[in-house]
This record gives C-alpha cells, structure tokens and sequence, in this order.
C-alpha cells in the first residue's frame, strides 16, 4: 500500500494563543474605482462551477464525484474506476485545489495493484472538523463584511484581498520549524496550508492564503480555484513550490496572488502595513515571468484580459515617459494623504525608460513631488525613495514627511 505524498502539514493543528485580527472596513474609494461587470458576474443562486473539476478528463469526473461525497461524509475510503498513480494524484490535487472546505481531508492511500481501492488519511475526526468548521464559521462574516449581491466580482475579490492581506501574516516561524522538523506531518491537519491557519491563527504560508482567498471568493459566488507551480529564479532555475488563484471576472479569467502582495511575516518585529495589488489579476505571460504551473492537475484557462487588472482599471498604466501622467497619480495619492503611490509600465522597454528618467536621474520625480506637495502640504518635495517589481513593470513612489 503506499500514501500519496503531497505537500501539507507543519506537525499538526493544535489550539493556540489566539491572534487573529478581525478585517477592517474600507470603502470603496479607499480601493480606487469601483467596477461595473458588462453582466452580472457573480452566481447567486446555484453552485459555483469548479474549475479543476471542470477540465478533468470525463473518464475521471465519476471518480472525483465519488471522491468527494465519501471525504464530505467522512468515509473510510471508497471505490472508483481508476488504474494509475497518475489518475490518483489528478484526483487528489484536483480536490485539494478545487475544494478549500475539505480541510480535514490530508491524502489516500492505496494499492497499485488496484489503484481504485482508495483509503483516506484525515487530520481530524468527522467530530474535530465539525467542531473547527464552526469557529471558521465565527470568523467569516468579518471578512464579508458590506459585500452585498449588487457588486461586481471584482469590487468584491479587491475586498477579501485586501482584508486577507490586512488579517494574516506570512509564517515564516512556523514554517522554519517544520523544515527543522524534517517536513510536513501527513496525519493532522495543517494549520500553515489550510483554512484554519488563516482563519483561526491570523498565520499561513501561499497555500492557505490561496485556499482562504478561494474559499472566500466561492461564498461570494465567483468561480476560483488554487493553482500551484514552482518559482522561476533570475538564473532560470526552479525554486520552491508556491501556491496562487485562478479566479474568473466580468468573464474573463485572471490570476491572483495574495501571498506576494502581502509584505507582513512572522519574524518581524514591527508588523508591516499596507497592501500590494501587483499580483491582483494578472494574465497568463505576467505570472510566468515568475513560475511555472507544472503542479496542477489540469491544464488551465490561458489568462489574457487585462481589463479587471488593478492598474489598468484605474488608469494607471504609463505607456511612454509621460511626466504629466505621472503627476497626476501622485497628485491623486496626496489628495487621500497616502504615503505612496504607484504605477504599471505596459512595457520592459517602458519600464526601462521609465525607471530611468523618473527615478535614476531623480529630475522627473522632483517636479512630480512638488505636484504632490502642493496638495499636501506634509509631503518633503526633496527627498524621496522608490521601489519596483521588475517582473510587472510596476514603480512605486514613497513620499517623506517633512
């Protein structure tokens, strides 16, 4: 018999000292533009559409039904008309990357004389997930706090990113400690890549910052679902695995990474605020700069829209040097006395410029900052810093105070 060995676990879920952070409210300005979907893109009323499930081969939908009602009931394990190792690591990553609710639910074990055969390993008695799925339940109305049927699926993922961003810190303690441990244990349920971690401890690592997102998304019913690869290093070489969103809006579909635009962890000493939305629906070419999606199970929707992307929704895509561009941006930042402001290059060789001529020589962002400085008048217009992702062509100013 062998157990199929997927990534999961940092030695076990437990009670702990409690530190979660209930979401703040934000209005809408507060997030740019609020969007307005051509149709009505958000499934109120049904089921929404899995999208693994969606693209299995029909020969292992039967399976994966069967799969599934067995692991909701808590089965010992059940029969299905498969042959292959293959087709059980489809099916289980499929559920895994399909079904964030199924928390309780680690991996199967089975015979590859008959590979149908399936035992499940849980992480938790039909009672002790009984018992988690109620305080999940405590947590979730904050996070779905003033979200009503009349939004835009857009306007509502902006929401849970921002305030999933705002309530969770990256476990970089947690997971430093499992590695000296010698990896994941497969026989509780994982607090660091599953719902509870996020919900329950404020703490996660992509994995569950990708199924809390997906499992948010689905209650607001949008279609999404976690998608999973290895990082692409600068040398071309793969790093470590990583987890990510599929989500699909205004019907088109987009990638999400929660993970990357939070800048908080667990070793820090003071806790970093504020959030990123470099990552928040990106296409299929911007997310491969990046990684790879050599861990899903299926092969997904090629993302090609950029129309419910962050920075082109709200008119801040720089498509040349465009100084008066810039300032107005800045200006708009100064106005809601932010600390920064930030802006997408719809190039590499904009980009270049771009970086160049505002930030390098620092001329151009000197009369940006006396823009900024004329509407708020706490902003230093000689001193400034920057920041940038090469990878999306994004720059961000950071205003001084005087």
């Amino acid at each position: 018999t062998y157990l199929l060995s997927l990534a999961g676990g940092d030695g076990g879920y437990e009670e702990r000292e409690e530190t979660r952070r209930d979401p703040q409210s934000f209005e809408i300005g507060e997030l740019g533009r609020s969007y307005t979907a051509s149709a009505p893109d958000r499934i109120l009323d049904g089921p929404v559409p899995y999208i693994h499930y969606s693209r299995l081969p029909a020969s292992l939908k039967s399976a994966y039904d069967i799969m599934v009602e067995a692991i909701k009931e808590h089965r010992a394990g059940c029969m299905v008309n498969i042959s292959t190792k293959e087709e059980v690591t489809t099916l289980v990553r499929a559920i895994h990357y399909d079904h964030p609710e199924l928390f309780w639910f680690v991996t199967v074990a089975y015979d590859p004389a008959n590979c149908g055969d399936m035992t499940f390993k849980y992480g938790a008695t039909a009672e002790e997930a009984e018992v988690l799925n109620r305080r999940i339940e405590e947590v979730i109305p904050h996070y779905l706090e003033g979200i009503d049927d009349s939004m835009s699926a857009y306007d509502v993922a902006l929401r849970l990113h921002v305030r999933v961003i705002n309530c969770v810190d990256y476990d970089t303690v947690a997971l430093r400690r499992e590695e000296a441990m010698g990896g994941p244990d497969m026989e509780k349920i994982d607090p660091l890549r599953t719902i509870c971690g996020v919900f329950l401890d404020g703490k996660a690592v992509c994995e569950g910052y990708a199924r809390a997102m997906q499992f948010l998304l689905q209650r607001c019913g949008i279609e999404c679902a976690e998608c999973a690869g290895y990082i692409r290093k600068d040398t071309g070489e793969n790093g470590g695995g990583h987890a990510w969103n599929i989500l699909k809006i205004d019907g088109d579909y987009y990638y999400l990474d929660t993970t990357w635009d939070d800048s908080s962890n667990t070793i820090q000493t003071v806790k970093q605020t504020g959030y990123g939305v470099d990552y928040f629906c990106i296409t299929t070419d911007e997310l491969c700069r990046t990684r790879d999606l050599s861990l899903n199970p299926v092969d997904m929707p090629e993302c090609v829209s950029k129309k419910a992307n962050y920075y082109t929704h709200n008119d801040m895509v720089i498509s040349s040097y465009d100084l008066e561009k810039i300032k107005s941006i800045a200006v708009l930042a100064a106005e809601k006395d932010e600390k920064s402001f930030c802006f997408k290059c719809s190039s590499r060789r904009v980009y270049d410029d771009v970086l160049s001529k505002l930030c390098s020589s620092g001329q151009g962002c000197y009369e940006v900052l006396k823009a900024a400085a004329k509407k708020n008048k706490k902003i230093n217009a000689s001193s400034y810093s920057y920041s940038y992702n090469k990878n999306l062509y994004t720059i961000t100013i950071h205003f001084k105070q005087k």
